[in-house]
């Protein structure tokens, strides 16, 4: 809190009145197994039932059901062609975790204690009790760098410390049940409620239906355009010499340097104007008379060199 107070005071005065256990994973509990601090799983799901929000409620239910039905047959059937004994996420996740370990010194203390010295401090590592001071593996149930080190220190594999929530077995323990299909409306058992008040008409607005979400009030929209990150603010680099402050477009050459435009060379400028004049006069000649050939042209005119500057392609071309 005081390194937030120094970067911005109204940052620390707001955080001040909200219960650090909600944004704080210092105070987060670790028989859930999730470091997740955000709410993107609200929004995948929100995005998710997207085209059903704009339905009827019973017809939006329906949708939403067959969704989630679908879904979870497929990562059902998913899950059983993996042949790990855990999730390949979590062996994903672990993998990176292997590769920082090798940063770290582990000393054993004795018992189960270890201490780790490494590039980013000094932790204490408990191997069987599974904690680290650095509480990644007691958030996540994954072994995190640190807790890595320590058991290559005793010669032991990370994967049989993983969690038993990222095994396949639980996985599909989860996804076990299903939502059972369902008939069409006409075939629901009729209530014997009386029936329902329809709702007041409403005066319905000129233009599309709006189906992006409402944003909550103070929820920053700016440096967005048409869903992509805008670039001000960020420093451009030049690709040619490497400097900031400009791009290759803006970049400022040495008195005498050609551009790239420049520097190429055309092969038509090694030709003589005047040749190029005669020629053209003999293109415009058979042009108008298609029965005279560019050999018979070239008779009636013999100052015309037809093999200067390889414009003898040039006539053949036209014959």
């Amino acid at each position: 809190m005081d390194m937030l107070n120094v970067m911005s005071a109204g940052a620390h005065e707001y955080m001040k009145k909200i219960d650090p256990h909600h944004w704080s994973r210092a105070y987060f509990q670790t028989r859930f197994k999730c470091d997740i601090l955000l709410n993107n799983l609200c929004e995948c799901f929100n995005s998710h039932i997207l085209e059903a929000r704009i339905k009827g409620i019973v017809t939006m239910n329906e949708m939403i059901r067959t969704k989630l039905m679908v879904r979870i047959q497929k990562r059902r059937d998913a899950m059983k062609k993996c042949t790990t004994v855990h999730c390949p996420r979590i062996l994903k996740k672990l993998e990176k975790n292997k590769q920082l370990s090798w940063l770290y010194n582990s000393i054993w203390s004795g018992g189960d204690q270890y201490q780790v010295v490494g590039p980013d401090g000094q932790f204490v590592i408990n191997k069987n009790e599974g904690t680290c001071t650095c509480r990644k593996w007691q958030l996540t149930g994954i072994p995190c760098s640190h807790a890595i080190s320590v058991i290559y220190h005793n010669k032991d594999k990370p994967e049989n410390f993983l969690d038993d929530c990222y095994k396949i077995s639980t996985f599909l323990e989860t996804y076990r049940h299903t939502l059972n299909p369902t008939q069409d409306r006409d075939s629901w058992p009729k209530s014997q409620q009386g029936p329902m008040i329809p709702p007041e008409p409403i005066t319905r607005r000129k233009g599309r239906k709006t189906l992006l979400r409402r944003r909550e009030i103070g929820e920053d929209e700016r440096g967005f355009t048409n869903g992509r990150v805008k670039k001000t603010g960020v420093t451009m680099k030049c690709s040619i010499c490497g400097a900031p402050g400009h791009n290759k477009r803006h970049h400022q050459r040495p008195q005498g340097e050609p551009s790239s435009e420049a520097g190429q060379h055309n092969p038509m400028d090694d030709i003589d104007p005047h040749i190029l004049e005669e020629h053209f006069c003999l293109w415009l000649m058979l042009c108008m008379d298609p029965t005279r050939s560019a050999a018979t042209t070239r008779d009636t005119n013999p100052s015309v060199d037809p093999s200067s500057a390889g414009l003898v392609v040039v006539l053949t071309s036209l014959e």
